[in-house]
């Protein structure tokens, strides 16, 4: 899903509204967005270039940003990117999931 169809037609949403426009902060939030939808299994950067609607490089630079705050992390596992909640969230046990800290216990 592009960025464009997850704001859908909500004016308060719609990025072209708003006269203080930062395009990589659209795309921040868009990747931040696309990854919240899909929490339980994260996404690839394929995946995730084509939900932002962006090239696979760009994709790959807002990922990398975002892993370096900690708002989102790469599953080794199988190259997944799931969101987490500013150093909460954590691998399932197989990897293959994404899950916050409270249902395993620990902390990132």
């Amino acid at each position: 899903m592009r960025y464009e169809e997850m704001v859908g037609n909500k004016p308060e949403l719609d990025r072209r509204s708003s006269p203080y426009r930062i395009q990589v902060l659209d795309r921040a939030v868009a990747v931040l967005d696309a990854l919240a939808k899909n929490q339980q299994r994260g996404l690839t950067l394929v995946e995730m270039a084509q939900a932002i609607g962006a090239a696979k490089g760009t994709a790959h630079r807002l990922l990398m940003v975002l892993e370096q705050w900690r708002f989102v992390f790469r599953q080794p596992v199988n190259d997944r990117y799931c969101r987490r909640e500013r150093g909460r969230a954590v691998p399932s046990n197989d990897g293959r999931a994404c899950r916050t800290s409270g249902e395993t216990g620990g902390r990132a």
